[in-house]
């Protein structure tokens, strides 16, 4: 799929340079719907970067305040470290394990 895509381009491309030159408002035309794209493109991705890794995190406890957090696997891993984490932060636990010994 992606081959022919490209053959699609090639060819466009190759027809572009012969005719592209007698046509300024077409050559402008393709250059603006680019230049579109290109920026709403990164614009996307800036956004996603700093959606993911930049934003601070939300106030669980303040939108939450006096609710459950249930844990499943909650005797090792990263079931263990959030039951930790939510319960430094003075949550009510549901805790739910596959080991009752180890809670």
């Amino acid at each position: 799929k992606f081959d022919k895509m490209h053959g699609h381009v090639d060819s466009l491309m190759a027809t572009l340079s012969k005719h592209g030159h007698k046509n300024k408002h077409l050559m402008a035309a393709l250059a603006l719907i680019g230049m579109y794209k290109v920026a709403t493109t990164t614009l996307s991705y800036s956004w996603s970067f700093f959606k993911t890794f930049l934003r601070p995190g939300r106030n669980l406890y303040k939108r939450y305040q006096g609710g459950y957090v249930v844990v499943t696997g909650a005797t090792d891993g990263l079931g263990l470290e959030y039951a930790r984490q939510f319960a430094m932060k003075g949550f009510n636990l549901v805790l739910v394990a596959r080991n009752q010994e180890k809670l």
